[in-house]
């Protein structure tokens, strides 16, 4: 008996008008947390105003950084190279960036960039001076992005074609030497010279000469 009356009393509340009038109220209040809800959410992420990421790469950051910055976005260094031996560019220059180009983002994100380092890196020079050939020396110092600058040659009777010195900026300089990245390594070589051979044989031959005569 209790049971069935708790049943009809149910049944009753479910059927009544303050029942489904409470109904009503929640269902408004959560339609209305909901719209609220996305509406802030458009107005935080400016949901549907996206953005092309502009072409960044080959100018300098300084520059970019300013124009990025009028475009509503942020600049960020995440990495920087050394410059390239064969093709140098200015210190400070972009060479890449992400998002790249043309990339679909929101006002206020970051666009990270790589840049050409400011200052270079400095290397030590390699034991050259009497070890090494020209071509070996250019093998030696190209990996350690060096260039071959101006080569002299000076006379000698004999290790024809071996490095004899190194010199930067005009002054000799020495194995383990630091210099920066990229740059530039005269060198002075040895060179046996025709007069060089003609006086050593000259030599040769008067040293003959003075034998033959001691005998005599």
């Amino acid at each position: 008996m209790a049971f069935r009356d708790f049943w009809r009393t149910l049944w009753e509340y479910i059927t009544s008008t303050i029942f489904w009038k409470a109904v009503i109220k929640i269902v408004l209040f959560v339609l209305a947390v909901v719209i609220l809800t996305s509406f802030y959410l458009r107005i935080i992420t400016r949901h549907g105003k996206e953005y092309l990421t502009p072409e960044l790469r080959g100018y300098k950051y300084d520059v970019a950084k300013t124009y990025v910055q009028q475009k509503g976005f942020e600049l960020k260094i995440i990495d920087s190279v050394d410059n390239s031996v064969d093709n140098p560019l200015p210190p400070g220059t972009i060479i890449d960036q992400s998002p790249p180009s043309n990339f679909p983002i929101k006002k206020g994100r970051k666009i990270f960039v790589t840049i050409i380092a400011y200052k270079p890196k400095m290397v030590p020079l390699p034991d050259l001076p009497g070890y090494v050939s020209l071509t070996q020396a250019e093998n030696e110092l190209r990996p350690l992005g060096l260039r071959i600058g101006k080569v002299d040659y000076i006379p000698s009777n004999k290790d024809d074609g071996l490095v004899y010195a190194m010199i930067y900026k005009g002054d000799t300089v020495q194995p383990g030497y630091k210099v920066p990245k990229g740059a530039k390594i005269d060198l002075v070589v040895f060179k046996v010279m025709a007069d060089s051979l003609m006086q050593q044989s000259d030599t040769v031959q008067q040293q003959q000469d003075n034998s033959g005569f001691d005998e005599f």
